[in-house]
């Protein structure tokens, strides 16, 4: 099946660069890339639906107050409108209309980039698959109107669970600033994964693509039930799925996170599941000792491992889970760990359909 883009078509947005191809076709030209890169054969193949499968979007904010634009930024740094965007949440889509009716009631200015002048940079919303509660937040250059949103925030609350404004004063590429200030009551959402619910904090890391991250999650599961290990790492961890996921009662299991609210976020998911998985803030690249492990997970950013490659080969444990959404870091780690590790089983998920990227999940297994 391949999908027909109004805005594609147009030259509007080129998000979805493969988006004119089947998607069998597409899956195949992924395959290909990845076995070739990694010198193997991909073992299973997990695929993903065409469309509305994206559970987090990110609108940037443009337009002025009469007109409020909810899309993303061209090449000439203007705001094309992507209402009702075909991969995106159909329930999210078809909340544009009053979100765009909200951020004109709040008098809440849209960003010109060239100029530098405006509040609002960037909504970003996400919708539960499962137990559909949402969040929102708004992604402003300063508190100027946050007492405004704090006013009419009562004309939301039916639809987002979970509110919040995050301050980026900067005129930089970075999107989020360090400051996050919650304006509803709550301030956790529940997030069902494979019949599991976590408490999801809108800073979270959380995979857009919820269909894809539970057969992630479960395959990893099903992975370590027929491994020898009793003692688990989890690298990178957010908000905690890949620990809280391959969980057995007779685990240890530690989790690292940089980001506070994703540690939060997993603390209270291992409470509700009755799991003791002890959960760390600790900046993984910045770790110096780990307890000694059977099974390392590691799900680090695009650019990969980075030091921490260091700590796994001093820590040298007997299993190495790696999942990566980038395939050029991946290799550059696999080759890095070649001599100790050895390729037992790559798979391919499709966790962005109509784009070049993909996840990767490798289960290592050290050399004898």
């Amino acid at each position: 099946m391949k999908l027909s883009c109004d805005f594609f078509n147009k030259k509007l947005c080129s998000s979805c660069p493969q988006i004119t191809l089947d998607l069998n076709d597409q899956l195949r030209n992924k395959i290909s890339q990845t076995e070739k890169m990694l010198n193997r054969k991909i073992d299973q193949v997990f695929e993903s639906p065409p469309a509305h499968f994206r559970d987090k979007v990110k609108w940037a904010v443009g337009g002025d107050l009469i007109n409020p634009k909810l899309g993303l930024i061209n090449s000439e740094l203007e705001i094309i409108d992507l209402t009702g965007c075909q991969v995106q949440n159909e329930n999210l889509n078809q909340l544009v209309p009053k979100l765009k009716e909200f951020i004109k009631k709040c008098i809440l200015t849209p960003y010109n980039i060239k100029s530098q002048t405006g509040e609002l940079k960037y909504v970003i919303a996400f919708e539960s698959l499962h137990t559909k509660e949402r969040y929102l937040r708004f992604i402003l250059r300063s508190k100027e109107s946050l007492d405004r949103i704090k006013k009419n925030i009562s004309e939301l609350t039916d639809d987002f669970h979970v509110l919040s404004v995050n301050l980026q004063p900067l005129p930089a590429a970075i999107l989020e600033g360090e400051e996050e200030i919650l304006v509803s009551k709550n301030h956790f959402i529940n997030h069902q994964l494979n019949q599991e619910i976590y408490k999801l904090h809108p800073q979270s890391f959380v995979q857009t693509n919820t269909l894809m991250a539970e057969k992630l999650y479960k395959r990893a599961k099903n992975i370590l039930s027929t491994l020898p290990v009793k003692t688990v790492i989890d690298l990178f961890c957010g908000h905690g799925p890949f620990a809280l996921s391959v969980f057995q009662n007779d685990f240890k299991i530690y989790g690292y996170e940089i980001n506070k609210n994703s540690i939060q976020s997993a603390i209270e998911s291992a409470h509700i599941q009755q799991k003791p998985i002890s959960f760390f803030t600790k900046n993984t690249h910045e770790l110096i000792e780990l307890p000694k492990s059977d099974l390392i997970i590691v799900n680090p950013p695009r650019g990969g491992l980075g030091v921490t490659l260091k700590l796994l080969l001093k820590n040298s444990p007997d299993y190495i889970l790696y999942s990566s959404c980038n395939l050029e870091s991946l290799s550059t780690d696999l080759k890095s760990l070649a001599a100790d590790y050895e390729i037992q089983t790559l798979e391919l998920f499709d966790m962005f359909p109509h784009t070049h990227h993909h996840e990767i999940l490798v289960l290592l297994k050290k050399i004898s």
